[in-house]
């Protein structure tokens, strides 16, 4: 206790703001070989004594927090010019993969009256599609499209502002969202209700196009999921090459069917992996040429391709469900039966059989 209680004072050495002197606690605070403090020479910052130092610690925390304080009003008054200069949309001269892309979000992010904030890319992306790259490409066509705005709520953080040009950057993985304003004042449930009536009306080749894209990323999801349980651990195995030979089988084969090549594919490639001449690498040169010979051959021979299920509700992205259920209307037979050739051709029959069902007043 003595010891701790021990001071000495150096008068050779005094505070650069005070004058009084230096007071030191330990030996090891001071050179009696330089006459000097140890710290202050490893800092080269004129000494304090320590009423003068805490004064100046508090003084520099006070002037980080003003910093900080105007930091974050510079970003809100960035973010807040940029939500002013958005313009407002019309949502029901919306494209259908527009349509489609927003419902799927909303749906996901559960947007009601007590709730309508978009959550951030990083939290919906497993609600919203089969890999986090398609629901990457949503956000970003969503917001290049002026359709979701920046919310307010995490400015400071997740938005980047240039001193010089005042300009604003995104950052698209981290930020919450809004809708943009509707030029004829909708409400959050009339626009619901003008999305799920373009869903009704389906445009041929725009459907294709949101099928393909559902199609490769459920068959992605399901091959990375095999190669994970199958031990292949070598980055990049989903290929451009792999992508083309599952875009190949997609368009004879349902998504269904083409799980099922991809199973039994890797299957037999991770048997083979067990015999003594085969390297892993080759192993993975093999699957992209494996994939296509495994389609081509079961429908050139007629074989029977047993169509894997559909995942069950709880699993099942959204974007998914709004493809199978709202849009081909097909729900569980359209996941089994329904190849990528022959989707144009049955929504055409889908929007033929609608005009036969409705009176000739209401079509003209």
């Amino acid at each position: 206790m003595l010891k701790s209680a021990c001071r000495a004072y150096l008068p050779h050495l005094r505070c650069n703001a005070c004058g009084t002197a230096i007071e030191v606690g330990a030996r090891r605070d001071y050179s009696p070989a330089t006459g000097s403090l140890l710290g202050w020479e490893a800092k080269w910052t004129p000494p304090l004594c320590a009423s003068c130092d805490a004064a100046a610690l508090a003084a520099k925390q006070k002037a980080s927090m003003y910093a900080e304080r105007q930091r974050r009003d510079h970003m809100t008054y960035g973010s807040k010019g940029m939500r002013d200069q958005s313009e407002p949309i019309d949502f029901a001269h919306l494209s259908y993969m527009q349509s489609c892309f927003l419902y799927a979000i909303l749906v996901a992010a559960d947007v009601g009256r007590d709730n309508q904030e978009i959550p951030s890319f990083e939290y919906l992306a497993c609600a919203l599609a089969a890999t986090n790259e398609l629901a990457e490409q949503i956000y970003t066509r969503l917001y290049a499209d002026k359709i979701l705005v920046p919310a307010l709520a995490s400015i400071a953080n997740h938005t980047r502002i240039d001193e010089a040009t005042g300009a604003g950057t995104i950052n698209l993985r981290t930020r919450r969202w809004v809708l943009a304003r509707d030029i004829t004042g909708r409400s959050l449930a009339d626009i619901f209700a003008v999305l799920s009536d373009r869903l009704d009306h389906p445009e041929p080749q725009e459907v294709k196009e949101l099928w393909y894209l559902v199609a490769e990323s459920e068959c992605k999801k399901y091959f990375i999921h095999l190669c994970t349980g199958y031990r292949f651990g070598q980055p990049g195995l989903y290929s451009s090459k792999v992508a083309a030979s599952i875009r190949h089988c997609l368009d004879h084969l349902s998504i269904g069917e083409v799980c099922n090549i991809i199973h039994y594919t890797l299957k037999d490639l991770a048997a083979l992996s067990q015999r003594r001449g085969y390297a892993r690498q080759r192993i993975y040169s093999m699957m992209p040429g494996s994939l296509r010979r495994a389609a081509d051959y079961r429908l050139a021979n007629g074989k029977p391709i047993h169509p894997w299920r559909r995942p069950s509700p709880a699993t099942e992205p959204w974007l998914t469900t709004v493809l199978l259920d709202d849009v081909l209307k097909g729900g569980d037979i359209s996941f089994e039966t329904l190849k990528g050739k022959e989707v144009a051709a049955h929504v055409q029959r889908q929007l033929g059989v609608k005009d036969e069902m409705e009176p000739a007043g209401v079509r003209n």
